[in-house]
């Protein structure tokens, strides 16, 4: 339920953002594709969960690598998003924009996502807690380091390291916030941390 209310608030800032234009000097850009479908094709597709449902997403996520390339000042426009997540970021957009394009919807997100990208290359680092292991960026890291030390959660260095103290430190987050608590800095973690 908690996930739910969390995708609905970032879909909803999706609604009040303007859309991202990356084009010609005039604005103008060819779509190919299924970015020109409507968000009511791409909802009854993944009702269906059908196998063109996987192409929406797939060129979604492909839209992004493109944004990811040639964006100003990104170097990954979602760098801890799921593609699970970013596909239910689009499907919540699309219900209440059902005749807007899939290429508008994913402008949106990329709007909406555009605050938290990642500006500049950071290694990736192995988060591992319980026998799960989570692959984080560095500088995401740091930045839950930041919000967890603000929320008065993590008293360690702000360094992009994985070690225990940042592992107590997400327990208690996922603690306090009632989701499952792993240790790792998880998609839901993340999601409600960063919100």
């Amino acid at each position: 339920m908690l996930r739910l209310f969390s995708v609905a608030v970032i879909c909803g800032a999706l609604l009040h953002i303007s859309p991202v234009n990356a084009a010609s000097g005039s604005g103008e850009y060819a779509v190919k594709g299924v970015g020109l479908a409507t968000c009511k094709m791409y909802l009854d597709e993944k009702e269906k969960a059908s196998n063109r449902y996987f192409q929406f997403v797939g060129w979604v996520i492909g839209y992004l690598s493109g944004h990811n390339r040639y964006g100003k000042d990104v170097t990954d426009i979602a760098p801890w998003q799921t593609t699970d997540l970013l596909a239910a970021f689009i499907g919540n957009y699309c219900k209440a924009n059902p005749e807007e394009r899939l290429v508008a919807a994913t402008n949106r997100m990329i709007g909406a996502l555009h605050p938290t990208r990642l500006r500049n290359s950071s290694k990736r680092v192995e988060a591992k807690a319980g026998g799960k292991t989570v692959i984080i960026y560095e500088a995401i890291l740091r930045r839950a380091q930041q919000m967890l030390s603000e929320r008065g959660f993590y008293t360690g260095a702000t360094d992009g390291k994985f070690g225990p103290a940042m592992e107590r430190a997400i327990r208690k987050f996922q603690k306090d916030k009632k989701i499952g608590v792993t240790g790792l800095p998880d998609q839901r973690t993340l999601l409600i941390l960063f919100r």
